[in-house]
């Protein structure tokens, strides 16, 4: 009977616990009572519907559940939902150890924390779920584990935004916690710019059931895609470890090009972390959000330490750039960026050296309110530096200051001053502005000099929108403005005064120019512009020609850094230039190729007021990196004229050098072909001829070898009684003799019934000139028939010795007016042109004394001679001469005794 009651009684009870179980005001109930104890103990508010429970496995289902924080003040609430709840435990533990062991199941956590400071709050909660409370019964997590987890943590303050989709699952083992966090995707972006994307990894925590520091063990990797980086550095790994209060971590991208290795120590009072990275100017800048991270160079080295201790962390951190550049200037040897943190302030320096490191260019300070969003930055420069557009102009320490603030809206602005003083003449120039960034736009006004102007710049898509610029009379000198309709579409002229003010002010150059400048541009990936010159003119250096109308199509791609030149037009105002296709290649400042194709059409060119020619013809420049550039075509000489000697040595090494160039800093490759379309007219005071050019210079610029002959087709030289024509003239120039080429010359003519020959040979150094007569007459007597026209012994008898001895200087001189010559010849032998006096010591006739004549020249054809005998009165003799043709001479003779008598002379040639 006592079997049955209690058999009876222990079906009733079960009866019982079924029914109640299943009682919507139990379940309710239920409900309530976890939610209330949930609220108090994990410092929260519960929000969830109870789906069933069970109180033969002490098991609580809930759906749609939603906890948040109790503190509602902005910036600290928080969130967590899971689709569905399960917390449970067993009645045997409880009945056997007295210790409710409670395992927690989650699906589909979704967990959302609005800022910063909330996620600090939601670590807090998260604390207690999982540290053991006191309460009425002694409990503890036996197990939890969340499938299909999500966290989303967006701070508006700083714009991060982070997502992370994982699960995670932890179990009581031998009193301490064995946990394992796994995670599918993970994404971080800060303002917009992916940080991180497709994380994936895992992390294992061991750690006590109270929950002490210093009981963690964690070892954890994972992967992820660095955007920011160039795609073959995107891939990075990251893996790290915690045991016994201190762990470390590192950060490495699939390369070995960028290093970060973190370490981690528990203090007295808190944490502290401390960072080193390794890696490139051009990662950092890429990490930084900078476009054309290649512009960028350098190695990079930072450390940082951060102390975090009650709640709040302290930051100092040093960053040095060895050998940093920017687009191939350089910035300095190093450049050290250091700060610290205290409280809500955060400050430091900043320090540039030289290309050596030890001397410091550039000093500054910054600071940045975290609490406020304040900044300020200060820069000067502490050694002189050069301007990096025009290194003549130095700045003394001090002179370039920039002080810009920012507020917690973004806005930044500022002033900056920079003097600068002439290296040489002592010179000073000012330029003092202001800037103003805002909403992505970028405002800046200043004044330089007398010059006055303003730019507005699109920070985001990096467009000049507008610049103007003038003088102190406010007379535009140059402006530029975007399309409203298309801020990439810019308009624009530029006043060839401005261009003449800065190439003056700046590297010293007087360009003598007029007229505007005009473009057209398109700014995208590939720049496009059109470029004319307007009613101007501007003067050609050395050649005395003006370029009075220009116009060409330019492209550039600035993510290759490749551009063209297309359609380029010069015209002049004798000729014009073509190019029509011209390319080059770069990386940063460096150079990679370039290629120009010039087509010359009747170009007026002068070269040292001597030598005026029209060139056409075609020249093609290269250059390859790693190699030296190259200049090779052909030229051609039409309707030319010198005024200088082309026999003399000073021309024939301008023609040996006439390619180098005080603009040329580098030696160029050459292959150029010079030749005359039209016979070279030579006119000097004493050559005048006609002559052909055929020569080819090759090697380098400032070692060119000139290889070619230029034959005189005719002329003469001139000799003050009679010019000798050129018969043959041929200057012969090799490669192996370029100061002294191989001359042949051959000069005739009939002067007073002789035939008159001068023969040069040899070479411009080492030449052999030679006259020959017929009839014979001796060197001398030939100077002086070619003189004054008579070869007897005269008082000008001295004078073709003189000129014998200097007649190789007349003959290879370089006169390039009549002065020499005149001086020689015609000044001092003028007053004897038509009269000589002859004296003679000898007496032919045996009658003694001392004898005189004169000869005079009438003309051509006429000659009269009075011949006198000083000591006899009566002795006069007269001749009177008249040459019928050039081999016919007829002669009428009144001698010494007054006997008249005439004579024929006949000459034949055989």
């Amino acid at each position: 009977m006592i079997r049955k009651f209690i058999f009876a009684l222990l079906l009733g009870a079960l009866a019982a616990l079924f029914m109640v179980e299943h009682d919507q005001w139990t379940c309710r109930h239920a409900g309530n009572k976890f939610k209330d104890f949930f609220s108090t103990t994990y410092a929260c508010d519960v929000s969830a519907e109870v789906e069933s429970v069970s109180l033969f496995h002490p098991t609580l289902c809930c759906t749609d559940v939603i906890v948040s924080s109790c503190d509602k003040s902005e910036g600290k609430t928080w969130q967590w939902r899971a689709s569905r709840l399960v917390i449970g435990f067993s009645w045997w533990h409880f009945l056997l150890y007295g210790i409710i062991n409670m395992y927690v199941h989650l699906d589909d956590l979704v967990a959302t924390v609005p800022s910063l400071d909330a996620f600090g709050a939601l670590q807090q909660h998260i604390g207690l779920m999982v540290q053991p409370t006191e309460s009425t019964f002694v409990y503890g997590l036996d197990e939890i584990s969340i499938n299909r987890a999500l966290f989303s943590l967006k701070d508006p303050k700083t714009q991060l935004n982070s997502t992370l989709n994982m699960n995670y699952t932890m179990r009581s083992i031998g009193g301490a916690y064995c946990a394992l966090l796994s995670i599918s995707d993970g994404a971080c972006s800060v303002k917009g710019a992916s940080i991180a994307r497709a994380t994936q990894g895992f992390v294992l925590m061991n750690f006590p059931s109270d929950g002490a520091l210093s009981g963690y063990e964690i070892n954890g990797q994972c992967s992820c895609v660095v955007p920011l980086l160039p795609e073959r550095q995107a891939d990075c790994f990251i893996s790290g470890s915690w045991a016994h209060g201190q762990g470390s971590c590192s950060v490495i991208n699939g390369e070995r090009t960028l290093a970060v290795p973190i370490s981690l120590a528990k203090t007295s009072n808190g944490f502290r972390i401390q960072a080193t990275m390794n890696g490139t100017a051009a990662q950092c800048a890429a990490l930084a959000g900078f476009a054309h991270t290649d512009l960028f160079s350098g190695a990079v080295t930072g450390q940082a330490t951060v102390d975090i201790h009650d709640g709040t962390y302290d930051v100092t951190a040093t960053c040095v750039c060895d050998d940093c550049s920017y687009a191939g200037q350089s910035i300095g040897r190093s450049c050290l960026l250091s700060g610290n943190k205290e409280g809500d302030v955060c400050q430091g320096s900043l320090t540039i050296t030289d290309v050596t490191g030890t001397t410091q260019r550039c000093t500054g300070s910054w600071e940045y309110n975290l609490m406020t969003g304040h900044g300020s930055l200060q820069l000067r420069n502490s050694d002189t530096v050069s301007l990096p557009a025009a290194p003549r102009w130095l700045s003394a320490p001090g002179g370039v200051m920039l002080d810009a603030i920012c507020n917690a809206d973004g806005l930044v602005t500022g002033t900056y001053r920079i003097e600068a003083e002439h290296k040489y003449k002592k010179n000073k120039l000012l330029s003092t502005g202001s800037l103003r960034v805002e909403e992505g736009q970028a405002l800046l006004e200043g004044i330089c000099g007398e010059t006055q102007y303003n730019a507005t710049v699109d920070l985001g898509r990096r467009y000049l929108r507008s610049f103007d610029c003038y003088d102190a009379a406010k007379k535009p000198l140059m402006s530029m403005h975007a399309a409203l309709d298309n801020p990439a579409h810019v308009k624009g002229t530029i006043e060839i005064d401005c261009v003449q003010k800065l190439l003056a002010t700046l590297y010293e150059y007087d360009l003598q120019a007029s007229g505007t400048l005009s473009f057209d541009a398109w700014f995208a990936d590939i720049v496009r512009a059109n470029v004319q010159l307007n009613k101007g003119t501007i003067r050609i250096p050395h050649i005395y020609n003006l370029i009075t109308g220009m116009r060409a199509h330019l492209s550039y791609d600035s993510t290759k850094q490749t551009g063209t030149i297309t359609n380029l037009t010069c015209l002049l105002h004798k000729g014009s230039i073509v190019i029509d296709h011209a390319t080059f290649a770069h990386a940063g400042n460096r150079m990679l190729h370039w290629y120009v194709p010039l087509l010359l059409k009747n170009c007026l060119v002068t070269f040292n007021r001597t030598l005026f020619a029209s060139i056409s013809g075609q020249l093609t420049g290269s250059y390859c990196s790693g190699a030296l550039p190259r200049v090779q075509g052909a030229l051609f000489l039409d309707k030319s004229h010198i005024k200088e000697n082309i026999f003399a040595n000073a021309f024939q090494k301008r023609i040996a050098g006439f390619s180098q160039t005080a603009l040329i800093d580098d030696d160029i490759l050459c292959d150029i072909s010079l030749d005359t379309v039209t016979p070279l007219s030579v006119d000097t005071p004493f050559l005048k001829a006609d002559a052909r050019m055929a020569v080819a210079v090759s090697n380098t610029m400032n070692a060119p070898k000139v290889a070619g002959e230029l034959n005189v087709e005719s002329g003469n030289l001139l000799f003050p009684y009679r010019p000798l024509a050129i018969t043959k003239g041929v200057i012969t120039m090799t490669k192996d003799r370029p100061d002294d080429p191989l001359i042949e010359l051959v000069a005739q003519n009939q002067v007073r019934n002789h035939d008159i020959t001068m023969h040069v040979t040899g070479s411009l150094l080492q030449h052999h000139l030679m006259f020959e007569s017929t009839p014979p007459l001796t060197e001398q007597q030939i100077i002086a028939l070619l003189l004054v026209g008579s070869e007897q012994e005269s008082l000008n008898i001295v004078m073709p010795t003189l000129i014998m001895t200097n007649l190789a200087s007349l003959v290879f001189g370089s006169f390039r007016s009549e002065s020499m010559v005149e001086r020689v010849f015609k000044r001092f032998m003028q007053p004897f042109k038509d009269i000589h006096i002859i004296p003679r010591f000898s007496d032919q006739t045996s009658r003694g004394g001392v004898r005189g004549a004169i000869d005079i020249e009438v003309n051509d054809r006429w000659r009269a001679m009075i011949q006198k005998n000083f000591n006899l009165t009566e002795d006069t003799r007269f001749e009177l001469e008249y040459q019928v043709s050039d081999d016919v001479q007829l002669r009428a003779i009144r001698d010494e005794h007054r006997d008249m008598g005439a004579e024929v002379e006949m000459r034949f040639k055989f």
